[in-house]
């Protein structure tokens, strides 16, 4: 019983890790075709086997991991772009010339990126890393310039080849402007982050400052309110103090109209005694 159980246990464990297995190449190849589109297929069609074509595509990122490439200058582009231009202008009247010299400029753009110049075949499967959707047409553009070469191909199809080159190039510069506007947008942060170059104690000092337009200091206003001109700024025992003077007039007077009533009776009577005596 314990050898039937521990068969069971075997099987149920490899069938387990069978299926780990099938479930995890069944997502990297989904990651491969993902990644290189067309050219997986196609890569498939050269081997003849999908193992095969993905144990060369998997070969292929790690070399390009390896390399230093590195994007177009802005000045580089700029440049390369104006030439891209006149090769363009100059297919109408030398469209022979026109591929050749596209050809030439694809491989000093890719030389000038980091990219391995060589061997052609290389160059596109190294091209096909960053670029999977460009190398189907550097592949037909560089047959006709061949063939070209050997006096074996029509206007069409020199034609043909500079609309190839023109998705190299194209692919090629957009990484210079990518990394440009990367750049530009680093520093931007960079500048956003930086400290203010300003005094520390600037915000203090001016909280200091009174920016009221007397120009008064802040202890001004109780001094002001110690000395307080108007009639009704006094102190709580002024009001007694008055009533106290108030009564004590009064009494003066009264004291006053007595004594003048008296002084007049006095004189009266002085007065009466004289008549009395004549």
């Amino acid at each position: 019983m314990d050898t039937v159980l521990t068969v069971v246990i075997i099987v149920v464990v490899v069938l387990a890790a069978a299926a780990l297995l099938f479930m995890y190449q069944r997502r990297r190849s989904g990651e491969l075709r993902q990644r290189f589109g067309p050219e997986y297929d196609h890569t498939i069609e050269q081997s003849g086997d999908r193992r095969s074509a993905e144990r060369e595509l998997r070969e292929r990122e790690r070399r390009v991991s390896k390399l230093d490439i590195t994007p177009l200058s802005r000045e580089s582009a700029e440049q390369y772009k104006a030439e891209w231009a006149r090769v363009q202008q100059s297919f109408v009247d030398q469209p022979a010339a026109a591929v050749a010299d596209a050809d030439q400029l694809v491989l000093r753009m890719m030389r000038e990126a980091g990219y391995p110049v060589d061997e052609f075949d290389q160059r596109v499967n190294d091209i096909s890393v960053d670029h999977p959707e460009v190398a189907a047409h550097y592949r037909d553009a560089h047959r006709v310039a061949v063939a070209q070469a050997k006096g074996e191909t029509d206007t069409e199809e020199l034609r043909q080849a500079v609309t190839a080159y023109r998705y190299l190039v194209e692919a090629l510069l957009a990484d210079s402007r990518d990394a440009s506007q990367s750049r530009d947008t680093d520093r931007s942060k960079d500048v956003d982050r930086s400290p203010d170059m300003s005094p520390a104690g600037d915000v203090s000092q001016n909280r200091d400052v009174d920016p009221r337009a007397d120009g008064s200091r802040p202890g001004d206003a109780s001094l002001r309110g110690d000395v307080d001109p108007s009639a009704d700024a006094r102190r709580p025992g002024d009001a007694g103090l008055r009533g106290d003077l108030d009564r004590r007039a009064d009494e003066e007077q009264s004291r006053d109209a007595s004594r003048s009533g008296d002084v007049s009776r006095t004189a009266r009577s002085h007065s009466t005694d004289a008549k009395e005596q004549a």
